[in-house]
């Protein structure tokens, strides 16, 4: 008898051990978080499938740091996925040498480097990840111009109206930005910048300033517009010019909002195009629909509606109620890209015009900029404009925590399970082996 029950424990733990072998090489995670949050993003596998060539990634995090294990997960995930990429953790006061060599003076510092590039992002998040694998994938950094000078959005400020949190977002995917002001360019744009973005301007153009824009997007340039203020004749030139204009109304959806307020519409009807394909939903706030002009040679992609519940509100100024006679019908749309192509006088070649407008001056303001995928879409215009064509990109997905509340009874009744249902049950398997033994 006791023969047997010996042979019986070493097959056991010889069947144990065999399975964690085989967990260990064949290893799959089930995620049953509600936000997946211990899957990679979309966004992040995108650029794991577009890896090309062998990258190694030095992470510097002391042996301390309670994120350790966290980021050490974070890379095996991403190391399984794509074996292109090699990885090492190492405590920068550990390996000195090699810390000075890539000239690390603090910790939780990824090191990204392929060929004869190298990309360093401070943090060790799935965010920072992404962005340096955006980066030393890409062989030319492309940079970016925000127009100033016409009350435009101040992109530096950390205030609820300000841009900061999109300008960093952009440096983040591998973006360099930098001011431009129209007024002092000579009428010549920077030979360096790929795409123009023009945030909430208040004012109108000068002639030169509307001329320069015109130049730079006949030489194949790309420029973005958030606005929902009625343009000025000289940004109406630039809109004509694409075919595009606003209504004179205010989108207003009773029904699919933000925090009960009509003119917060939450938009989730989007068309097949790069900027849009893996959104679900964005919140705009007191935005102008868009409408299309009939001109020959322009290429459109309408890209975000409205519900079949909303309006456009021609008297925003009384309460929100449709009238079929002058009032918008639904759907409305909000964003539209816009292509057309032209010679460029300098040379004898075709080039093409990208232009994209947003109806919309508060879609990327810190104050709403990580509404919903607020975030996705005004990263997504940046990138179409400045000619990454298919290959815009999206942030990986954030999270937040959630307080559970229960209501007395439920609190009774998980108060119950946990102190008498699992006692309980746990005594009637017990008494019921004891019975079977007999």
């Amino acid at each position: 008898m006791k023969l047997y029950a010996l042979a019986t424990t070493l097959v056991i733990f010889a069947a144990v051990c065999f399975m964690q072998a085989l967990a260990d090489r064949h290893s799959q995670r089930l995620d049953m978080t509600r936000e997946c949050a211990f899957t990679l993003s979309e966004a992040t596998m995108r650029a794991l499938s577009e890896v090309a060539e062998p990258i190694r990634i030095t992470v510097f995090v002391p042996t301390s740091d309670a994120a350790r294990t966290d980021i050490d997960g974070l890379l095996r995930e991403v190391v399984r996925i794509c074996p292109r990429i090699s990885f090492r953790l190492t405590d920068p006061q550990m390996s000195p040498d090699l810390a000075r060599e890539l000239k690390i003076t603090k910790s939780r510092i990824m090191v990204f480097q392929a060929a004869n590039r190298l990309v360093k992002t401070r943090g060790c998040s799935e965010l920072h990840l992404l962005s340096g694998l955006r980066r030393i994938m890409r062989t030319t950094r492309m940079r970016v111009h925000f127009l100033v000078g016409h009350g435009e959005r101040d992109i530096l400020s950390p205030q609820r109206d300000g841009a900061r949190m999109f300008v960093e977002a952009l440096i983040l995917a591998g973006l360099e930005i930098a001011p431009l002001k129209l007024h002092e360019a000579a009428r010549v744009i920077p030979k360096d910048c790929g795409a123009i973005v023009a945030l909430a301007p208040q004012q109108d153009l000068l002639p030169k300033e509307r001329d320069a824009l015109m130049e730079f997007l006949g030489r194949g340039g790309g420029l973005l517009v958030f606005s929902e203020k009625i343009p000025g004749p000289n940004w109406e030139k630039i809109y004509h010019h694409f075919s595009l204009d606003f209504h004179k109304a205010v989108a207003v959806d009773p029904r699919l909002n933000m925090n009960g307020i009509a003119v917060d519409p939450i938009v989730a009807d989007f068309r097949p195009h790069p900027v849009v394909r893996t959104l679900e939903a964005v919140v705009l706030h007191g935005a102008r629909p868009l409408k299309q002009l009939r001109i020959k040679g322009v290429r459109h992609s309408a890209l975000l509606f409205t519900s079949r519940q909303s309006w456009g509100e021609t008297n925003p100024d009384s309460a929100p109620s449709f009238n079929e006679d002058e009032d918008i019908k639904p759907p409305l749309m909000m964003g539209c890209a816009a292509e057309r192509t032209v010679k460029w006088r300098t040379k004898e070649e075709e080039v093409t015009a990208r232009f994209l407008l947003i109806g919309d001056e508060d879609l990327v303001v810190n104050n709403a900029f990580r509404d919903l995928n607020n975030a996705d879409l005004g990263i997504g215009a940046v990138e179409w404009v400045a000619g990454y064509g298919e290959n815009v990109i999206m942030l990986p997905k954030t999270f937040m925590l959630r307080d559970v509340y229960f209501t007395p009874g439920q609190f009774r009744v998980i108060f119950a399970i946990a102190v008498l249902g699992i006692p309980l049950l746990t005594g009637a398997c017990a008494l019921l082996v004891q019975v079977m033994r007999q």
